[in-house]
């Protein structure tokens, strides 16, 4: 199955657990295949970037490698 996550999901699955965490943990254990353009990798880039910032969380790099 091909799926396209929103960036919401990104970021809340990134920071805190619930379902979104659930929804990431599938991605990494490749129970899906994970779609992306280069407009939306840009959008997760920028809107974990200013998250990130802001929580002084790690680097975005670490999470979208």
């Amino acid at each position: 199955m091909k799926v396209v996550l929103d960036t919401n999901v990104v970021v809340s699955g990134t920071f805190y657990s619930g379902i979104p965490a659930r929804i990431l943990d599938a991605c990494m254990s490749r129970r899906f295949e994970l779609v992306l353009s280069p407009e939306i990798l840009d959008e997760y880039r920028i809107v974990l970037g200013r998250f990130i910032r802001v929580k002084s969380s790690p680097d975005a790099s670490v999470i979208l490698a």
